[in-house]
């Protein structure tokens, strides 16, 4: 109904510029209004604008439909060259827009259709290696001494210095430790073994034969 009487209105402005023989040529389409709002509030929607249509004001019944089938112009051309969409741009507040779902994704501490609600944002544990300490709109993690960044999810470089020196250091004790039960292992095999041997050529020597007298 809203579109019917800015229709009208601007139907009589033609009008009344076609009087003051200032206005553009009988059935001249002019250029286009202005936007119309979103069908939206967030996350998506689309909005419209329309041309209008200068007519004559003699014919009666004077309605855009009329004034077109004067024109000779069809609904689907108007339709078509007279009426414009096209998507709003998404407005998720804290989130992105999903174009397949056709709404808003929001972070992990905001709800809402357009992601404009807070969550308690340590009520998902968000800080990997520290504490989480809830905020309005958003959440701090105070992180143990080896972590850092927003969760506590990045290693220090000193800490991975450190780390990277302790694995080397006990990879270093672990190969000498195996090379020690080597060469121990080595060394006590040759011992024992000519001992070994000797004992089996104490059992293997005939006793002598005793003279007779």
């Amino acid at each position: 109904m809203d579109g019917f009487r800015v229709v009208t209105l601007y139907l009589s402005l033609c009008a009344f510029l076609n009087i003051l023989g200032i206005s553009n040529a009988v059935c001249d389409i002019l250029d286009w209004n202005n936007w119309s709002q979103c069908d939206a509030t967030c996350g998506g929607g689309s909005r419209f604008r329309k041309k209008n249509i200068n007519c004559n004001t003699n014919w009666i019944p004077f309605t855009l439909e009329n004034c077109l089938k004067k024109c000779n112009i069809t609904d689907k051309e108007w339709k078509t060259n007279g009426v414009e969409h096209e998507l709003c741009k998404p407005n998720c507040h804290n989130g992105t827009y999903n174009y397949i779902k056709q709404r808003c994704t929001c972070s992990i501490e905001f709800s809402g259709n357009c992601c404009e609600k807070d969550n308690d944002g340590c009520k998902y544990n968000l800080c990997l290696y520290g504490h989480c300490i809830d905020r309005e709109n958003d959440f701090y993690c105070e992180c143990h001494a080896f972590f850092e960044g927003k969760r506590c999810s990045e290693m220090k470089i000193w800490a991975i210095a450190l780390v990277s020196a302790a694995a080397l250091a006990l990879l270093m004790l672990t190969c000498v430790f195996l090379f020690c039960i080597k060469k121990y292992g080595k060394e006590n095999r040759q011992t024992i073994e000519p001992q070994r041997n000797r004992h089996i050529a104490k059992l293997t020597t005939k006793p002598r034969a005793r003279p007779l007298y």
